[in-house]
């Protein structure tokens, strides 16, 4: 209900993305912070590395519960090959930082119907099987997430 323009005070350099836990929400807060990026801009995924099956389900069922974002980050990955991805193993379920951002592509949106059904019903064994299609990922280190940054500029 809000335009970003209204209140970010010019283009985005750093945001932060943490709420609903579900990955296709994440994806469209991606793609609206996307739209407004500056050159260099970092967005970061929160919960990308998940922890269990219950905890990371499409349905909370526990206290501590990180959702199926993971999806959104092997989504990107997938559909966004260009973006330069690398998550931070930080307790207890992962920071996945998103850098080489294009204010312009509307890929995300025009695909997220398909992206979608094709994530929706992937589950933790699904990650578990296939680790690899994820971004890489840097222990969460100062100078290690610092080099990561320091390449970006």
């Amino acid at each position: 209900q809000y335009d970003l323009s209204d209140l970010l005070a010019g283009q985005m350099e750093l945001a932060f993305i943490d709420g609903l836990h579900l990955f296709e929400q994440v994806l469209r807060d991606f793609m609206h912070l996307e739209s407004h990026s500056g050159p260099g801009a970092v967005i970061l995924l929160h919960d990308c590395l998940p922890f269990d099956e219950a905890t990371s389900s499409r349905e909370r069922t526990t206290d501590f519960y990180s959702g199926d974002v993971w999806k959104a980050a092997l989504a990107l990955r997938r559909t966004r090959p260009e973006l330069e991805m690398m998550t931070v193993r930080t307790a207890p379920t992962g920071l996945c930082m998103v850098g080489g951002l294009d204010a312009t592509s509307r890929r995300l949106e025009e695909d997220l119907p398909e992206i979608v059904a094709t994530h929706r019903d992937l589950d933790f064994g699904y990650y578990s099987a296939h680790r690899e299609e994820m971004p890489p990922d840097i222990p969460s280190e100062e100078d290690a997430v610092r080099d990561w940054l320091g390449r970006r500029t």
